[in-house]
């Protein structure tokens, strides 16, 4: 994706350092108006005017901070996913991935998360500025899986040559497949736990 130009970045920052201001408090409203029309409408429904009419803003207001649509959702995204998921610290491998069994569930439970993944998943591969952020979103959530592993890799309880990869793909692949194709039920604890005891045997076996 194409960086924000200086203005937009530097109001944006602006924003950051006054989380009391009617700055922010806009910031919340523009934000909250993409992210509802992503899991109203998709990708296709996300433009500037949508944005500026649903948060009761000027559209010059938005261009100003943000530049373009495609910074807008970015923001608005990363924003909404900053404290989504977090790495367990159970103190055993299958635990901590029972755990984010859990989480993912939760996360990909709600209309939002599963907008985002569509747009990533389905729009991202036929938009160049949506592919490299799409790189980045997966890349940026990586994060959990790879420390999952390392402490169980320094606990003894993985082999050391195991990657994030490896227990990102079975854990989270059944997770989008309910989400996006199937329907099924992503709050069934039945399966969660189901899920994350077949990808702790199948990684430590």
């Amino acid at each position: 994706m194409t960086p924000p130009g200086p203005r937009a970045s530097t109001n944006a920052s602006e924003v950051a350092r006054r989380p009391n201001g009617r700055s922010a408090r806009v910031q919340r409203q523009v934000f909250d108006a993409a992210l509802s029309i992503l899991a109203r409408e998709g990708r296709v429904g996300l433009t500037m005017d949508a944005v500026a009419h649903e948060a009761a803003v000027h559209k010059t207001t938005l261009y100003r901070r943000w530049g373009s649509i495609e910074v807008l959702i970015r923001e608005a995204c990363t924003d909404y996913d900053d404290t989504s998921v977090k790495a367990p610290d159970t103190g055993s491998f299958g635990s901590d991935v029972h755990a984010l069994a859990h989480q993912f569930g939760r996360y990909l439970a709600q209309p939002v998360s599963q907008a985002i993944v569509r747009m990533v998943v389905s729009d991202a591969p036929h938009d160049d500025e949506l592919r490299a952020w799409a790189d980045d979103f997966w890349l940026t959530r990586s994060g959990p899986f790879d420390t999952v592993v390392e402490r169980a890799i320094a606990r003894g309880e993985l082999p050391r040559d195991t990657t994030a990869i490896d227990l990102a793909e079975p854990l989270i692949g059944p997770l989008i497949l309910r989400a996006l194709v199937t329907g099924f039920d992503l709050a069934d604890h039945d399966f969660l736990d189901r899920l994350a005891r077949i990808v702790t045997r199948g990684l430590t076996a």
